[in-house]
């Protein structure tokens, strides 16, 4: 006894197969997906806290280096103010000390 419904009732069901296994699919995808994006804000806030450190270090970096510049400016100066305090004191550091210190000055 063919059942002309039977044809019908079985591409039904095929569907409704199809369908359960594409939700299945489509729920470890969704997972997967959570659990990558969780992975990549882990990066994200990592990489974040590396670039503020690195900015903080710059910036301390930078400001040794202006405090560093204006003593080097400072230094010929500084040298001509104890090079003349020196001699005012009748000489008592050698010419080759003298010419030393100037000579390091230059570099």
């Amino acid at each position: 006894a063919y059942c002309m419904h039977g044809p019908i009732i079985a591409e039904k069901d095929r569907r409704i197969a199809d369908l359960e296994a594409q939700g299945a699919e489509l729920k470890v995808n969704n997972r997967l997906a959570k659990r990558e994006a969780a992975k990549l804000r882990e990066k994200l806030e990592t990489e974040q806290a590396m670039r503020e450190r690195c900015e903080i270090i710059i910036s301390f970096q930078s400001a040794t280096i202006s405090e560093l510049e204006v003593a080097l400016a400072e230094l010929p100066r500084s040298m001509d103010q104890i090079v003349a305090l020196v001699g005012g004191l009748g000489g008592s550091v050698s010419a080759t000390a003298t010419k030393q210190a100037e000579d390091h000055m230059t570099r």
